[in-house]
Order: C-alpha cells, then structure tokens, then sequence
C-alpha cells in the first residue's frame, strides 16, 4: 500500500473565532509539518451570517445550515481523492437537528473517515444519540481526548473498542519560563496575576472567580484576575454584551475593579502565549461535568502554569496526582482559598508547575501529529483489509452478475443453482437501485467502493431496455450513484435517457381520466413517479417533476377509499388495460412504494396531501385498511403478506417486513427532519406504529 499522500479536514477554521477553529487549524498545520510530501487542505464550516477570510488552506467551504453544501463539498473530496478524511466534531457547528447535516457529506464519502469528537454526551437526546451513532457508523476511527469519552462511546453509543483512539489535545512546544518579562511585556509588572482565557459565556462559571476575589485580595493586596476572550460569537448574536456587561457590574459591587481586567479580544497565539508566561494560577472554573475537552486548560498546562479547575472531564484526568487543584462546581469560597493558599506557597506553586510541564511532552503538537498520521494509516490498512471482499452482504448481487450476458441473473435453485443466464430487465433495474444507495449510504467504505464499480459494470445494458419500471428502477439507482460518482459521463448520459423515455410514455399514454406511463397498472406502480421526481428535482428539470406530481396525484387518489383508507392497486388488476383498480390481493410492495414516493413529492411541493398520502400508506400496515386488520406483529416482529377480500395472507415473507421496515425508516427520519406539516402529530402517529 502507498504512503499517505492526501489529508483533508472538516472543522471550522481561523479567522472564525471558536476553539474548533484554534484545534482545526493547528492540527492541520502540525500535520502538514509532521510530513513534507503530504498534501493537506481544509473544508470550513461557515455560520449563517459569517463572511471569513480564509487562508488558502482552505480550499472549500461549507454553509452550515444550507444541506447542499454538504453533499458539495464530498464530490468534491471524492474528486479530490484523498486517503482520509479528517472530522472535527462539534454538535453546534453543523446544520440540522443535532448537526445531523453533517451525516449527510458522511455517507457519500469513498474514503476512510476518522473523527475526532470534542464532546461525548452521556445523557442524548434522541436526535444527538441518532445522528452519534451515525457518526460511529460511518468512521473507521474515532478520536477523543480524554479516557472518560472512550468510557462514553462503549456504554452510551455502543461503540467498537477498536475503533477509539485517546489522544490528547495538542499544545505548543513552548519552554517552562519565569512570569517577571511576560508581565513586564503586558503591563502587569509587581502583580500576582489569575488568567481565564476563552470565549467568554456563562458557562465558565467566571462569575465564581469574581466572586472569590475579595478573600484572595486579603491575603495578596496584588493579586489581578485577568480574564481575556472576546464574547462568543453566538451570545452576541442573541444577546450582545449583555452577559459581560453583568460580570462588570458584579465587579463594582464587590468593590474589585483594581483587581479584574477584561480583555476584550480574540488574540492569536503569540499574544495568548504571553499571557499565558505570565500568569501565577491559571482557573478554570467551568460550570459543567460534562466538558470533554478543554484547550484553554491543555495549553496553561502543557506552558507548565498552576491549574486550579473544577472537576470536569478533561481536568479530573489531565490534574491527577498532584499536576493541578480541583475545586466544587460554583463554590467561590473553596476556589478563593485554594487560589490564596497557591499563591502565598511559592515552593508548592513551583513544584506544581514543573510536574504539570514534565507530564504535558507528549502533548505537543509534533508528538500528537504522529499520533494522528499512526492513526490515519491505520484507517487505511482496515478499509483495505475489508476490501479484499466486499463480504456477504454484496455476495449474492456479485454471484449473480453474469459477465457474459451483462445481466443479473434473478432465480435460484435451493441447491444454490441458477436457474436463468439473466433475469428480467425489472430485476436488473432493482439490483442497479441497490447498488447505487449501497454506493451511496453503505457504512464500510470498501462496500460502497464495490458497489460504486459494479454500478458502473453493469449500467450499460439498459440501453436496450424497454420496461417502465427498469427504467423507474435504474433511475432511483442512478439518484443515489450520481450523487457520490459526479464524473461519471455515461451514467449522466443513461439518467437523462431513461427520465426521457419514460416522460415519452406518458404523453404517449396519458390521458385526461387516465395520466399514466402504461395502458395497464401493475406492481411497484409508485416508482415511476417517485423516479422522475428524484430525476427532476436532481437535474433540475421542471417538466419531468410536473409529470411525477400529475401521475402520482392520480395514483393516490385511484388507492383512496371513499372511508379514507389505502387500498393498493390489487394484483387482480395487474393487466387489466384502462379500467379502475381491483382491490385484491393487496401487497405490502405497493404501500412502502407509494410511502418514498409522495415523500419525494413534498419535497418538491410541500402539501399536506403527501403527508397525508404517506401516514395514510403506513397505516395501511398496522389496521387502516379495507380488513380493519393489522398486517404487523409487534410481538414477533413479522409482517404479513398481504390481503385477501376475505383474511389476511398468513405468510411472513421477507419482502413484506422489509416492505414495512423501509416505509416505517422512512417516516421515521423525514419526522426527526421536522419538516412535516404537523411534524409533532406526524412523530406520535408513527410512535404508534412501531
């Protein structure tokens, strides 16, 4: 295997003012240094009203509440083809209900992911615990910095421990020095100086610093606590300066204005540097356990200063044995005298420091951008092991490809014989479906990578095809290829002829009473509107969604009873040129087809009918049908076979579960989306239905 040649990162990115921004950019450059002949860049997250001067590292930009952009930005690391992609993780910074924006660039990705989670909640919500182990899904590795977050990915997430690497916050490389010339430098000459740096916001618990100054004053008359960080960016933009306003305030009640200093700025790290040199006791007086990384904290202790913090994550581990204080959540009195107690002892002070400066080495950046190349290749060398076979889940689909008559073969024997050289053209269209979402959506890399190719083997043929429905069928395959293989000449050549052909059908068929493809209604019939509404939507080409709304309008209302109940096209029916649909037997098939696809259409035409249309097709499943009976049994997980006039089909078979699996996901993810009319009755209906 070659060496690693390409890196990219995902994150936000200086000149945006966020600790992610800090980490991304200094990891990026750590590891460009680490290799010569690697070749990195940057894609940055970019906050809705935000215009940044990017540097040139950063060669594509992400807006994060716009979905496109993230589909964007993975062509363009597929084009890019870069061995690893390199994810910085913060709930905030990605678009969607829990950042769940973010799975979808995810899930397009051709190559290895590692990311590096700079939270891990112990106690999700539904909607962060989802789109967590998507996340999971989708990485070859994970990295936190902190041993309490592998802990948290094993017991809330379920996650592999072969997938975890702990690797520490990296910090400059930076001597161990005395604070006399950064003070002089700054202007705090003769001072005993307390430091909190950071983007300021309650959460710091800054308040309890302030708080205890009056006792440490007692017992050093210089003590200055210097607190420097502009005001988040996402306080300001709901609140502006009322919060810093408020720590003022609580600074001239308490008579404490000689004795705490705001610096208002956001400063680089030469700056941050210095006020870091020149500060006895670095605080950080967080307010929150749940705090799994903390750079302010990494780099005051890797620049070997006093830590006194409360008892977070980050610092219950980084301050262990000695290296640092900890003090109780929000107790100005504890932290006061603790503060106090360090900077009248110098000798216990000075041991402190030295023991925190001997314990960071292994934190520097060089030392960290090794650990992150190891873990790069590693990543590497597991997708390469899993794409030696693309294993059992694509081995039937690539038995039964038959490279002599570039068909997928349909029947087998029970002795594992085939029973044709080539099924049908409905069959070869259904298996290019599944191997363009596996391309798509699959979470092994080397799966979607097998998919990808033979995708492409085997689309060709349908050149010669003449059924609808293959048509349909390859369509969906082709929404889900083109969205990760944007180069691909021939399949964009393919898509645009067979949305064509079959757009040719129904003007050549359809009718005023009867807007169809077909002069007959068969199986699956839903496909073909939902194909050219994908097809349309994707191109951009109104007429072909316009077709898919007008057939589909018709199809529903045909699978409407007068009591408001679907009723599937029956296979009575099937053949039966130009007449109204019978209503037997109905298949389970029908309603996940007529599910995806008015979901397709309110994507394009939010109305209530697609919802509608949609909760009426999944209650089909569970009782809302001609019957009164529920085709699906919680208890055992089955699904029936459909109906007869008289009694349900009592068979299980496997298509009829998936059938209600796939419509039930389906609902599922477009209710967590709140994107529904009613999105709140949409969730509880479909809580019903489980």
């Amino acid at each position: 295997m070659r060496s690693l040649q390409r890196v990219a990162l995902i994150g936000n990115h200086l000149p945006r003012r966020c600790g992610i921004a800090t980490f991304t950019h200094d990891l990026h450059r750590a590891i460009a240094t680490a290799q010569a002949d690697l070749e990195t860049c940057v894609v940055a997250m970019t906050d809705p009203g935000g215009t940044y001067d990017y540097p040139a590292a950063v060669r594509f930009q992400i807006r994060e509440e716009t979905i496109d952009g993230y589909a964007e930005a993975a062509n363009f690391l597929n084009a890019g083809r870069f061995d690893v992609v390199s994810l910085q993780h913060e709930y905030g910074i990605f678009g969607g209900e829990a950042g769940e924006h973010i799975t979808e660039l995810l899930q397009r990705l051709t190559m290895p992911i590692v990311t590096t989670l700079h939270t891990v909640l112990a106690t999700p919500t539904s909607a962060q615990h989802n789109v967590m182990r998507k996340i999971i899904a989708r990485s070859a590795k994970m990295v936190v910095m902190a041993k309490k977050g592998r802990e948290l990915l094993r017991s809330v997430y379920d996650a592999s421990l072969q997938k975890i690497e702990v690797i520490p916050h990296g910090i400059p490389d930076f001597p161990l020095l005395e604070t006399h010339h950064a003070k002089a430098k700054l202007g705090f000459s003769g001072k005993t100086v307390i430091l909190t740096f950071g983007l300021l916001s309650p959460s710091k618990g800054i308040e309890t610093v302030i708080d205890a100054m009056p006792r440490i004053v007692e017992s050093c008359p210089n003590a200055v606590y210097v607190i420097l960080g502009a005001t988040h960016p996402n306080l300001i933009r709901h609140q502006g300066e009322a919060y810093r306003e408020s720590l003022n305030a609580r600074v001239r009640k308490l008579g404490m204005d000689d004795h705490v200093v705001f610096f208002n700025q956001f400063v680089d790290q030469a700056t941050l540097l210095d006020f870091i040199s020149m500060c006895d006791v670095y605080a950080t007086p967080y307010l929150d356990e749940a705090q799994m990384t903390s750079g302010t904290l990494a780099y005051s202790f890797g620049l070997g200063k006093a830590v006194v913090s409360t008892p977070y994550w980050h610092a219950k581990e980084l301050l262990d044995d000695g290296r640092g204080i900890l003090v109780p959540f929000g107790d100005a009195e504890v932290i006061g005298s603790e503060i106090t107690a360090l900077l009248t002892n110098d000798v216990r002070r000075h041991a402190m420091r030295k023991r925190a400066y001997a314990a960071s080495r292994s934190m520097t950046w060089a030392q960290i951008a090794r650990r992150y190349l190891t873990t790069f290749e590693s990543s590497r060398e597991a997708s390469r092991v899993s794409n030696r076979a693309p294993a059992v889940h694509g081995a039937f689909i690539q038995h039964a490809w038959n490279p002599g008559t570039h068909r997928f073969r349909n029947f087998m024997s029970y002795d594992r014989r085939w029973l044709e050289a080539q099924g049908s053209e409905d069959s070869h269209g259904r298996a290019l479906w599944a191997l363009g979402e596996c391309a798509r959506s699959d979470t092994d890399p080397s799966r979607r990578r097998w998919a990808a190719a033979l995708f492409k083997t085997a689309l060709p043929t349908t050149d010669e095809f003449q059924s609808p429905r293959a048509w349909a069928f390859t369509l969906l395959g082709l929404d889900a290829y083109c969205a990760v293989v944007v180069e691909d000449l021939t399949a964009s050549r393919i898509r645009e002829s067979c949305a064509g052909r079959l757009a040719s059908a129904f003007h050549a068929t359809a009718t005023k009473d009867w807007p169809w493809f077909e002069d007959v209604l068969a199986y699956d019939n839903a496909r073909l509107p939902q194909a050219l509404l994908l097809t349309g939507a994707a191109l951009k080409k109104p007429p072909l969604v316009k077709i898919g709304l007008t057939s589909l309008r018709w199809l529903m209302a045909l699978q409407t009873t007068t009591d408001g109940y679907f009723r599937p096209v029956g296979t009575e029916s099937f053949g039966v040129v130009r007449k109204a649909p019978q209503a037997f037997d109905q298949q389970p098939v029908e309603a996940a087809a007529a599910i995806s696809a008015c979901l397709a259409a309110w994507r394009v035409n939010d109305s209530a009918e697609w919802t509608a249309g949609a909760m009426r097709a999944l209650d089909w499943f569970r009782g809302g049908n001609d019957l009164q009976t529920p085709l699906v049994d919680p208890d055992t997980g089955g699904c029936l076979d459909g109906l007869h006039p008289d009694r349900p089909n009592e068979n299980r078979g496997a298509e009829s579960v998936l059938s209600y699996l796939l419509g039930l996901a389906e609902m599922r993810q477009f209710a967590r989306a709140g994107v529904a009319t009613s999105p709140s009755e949409l969730a509880h209906k479909l809580a019903l239905s489980a």
